[in-house]
């Protein structure tokens, strides 16, 4: 073997490494990630407060118009109760 050979070995040999080396670091870095940026202001915190507060107002709302109904078909369906009741007692 001649030096000649011995020096193209070599630098073949160090390339070889030097990809594999690139290769494993590629392998190993962590890959980037980009967060989402989102301006939250105070104001839009208030804003959604706002919302869901108006959204609470108006289901307590129909609750209470409903109450009068539900209040009263109760009552129909007790008083239908008694009365079957009575009419069992009877003989």
């Amino acid at each position: 073997m001649t030096s000649s050979d011995r020096t193209v070995k070599a630098l073949l040999l160090a390339i070889a490494i030097g990809l594999w080396l690139h290769l494993v670091g590629d392998w190993m870095r962590p890959t980037p990630v980009h967060a989402q940026v989102v301006a939250f202001t105070e104001l839009d915190a208030l804003k959604q407060i706002g919302g869901e507060v108006t959204s609470i107002k108006r289901t307590a709302e129909f609750i209470s118009r409903d109450t009068g109904g539900m209040k009263a078909s109760l009552d129909s369906i007790a008083l239908s109760g008694i009365l079957n009741s009575t009419k069992r007692k009877q003989p």
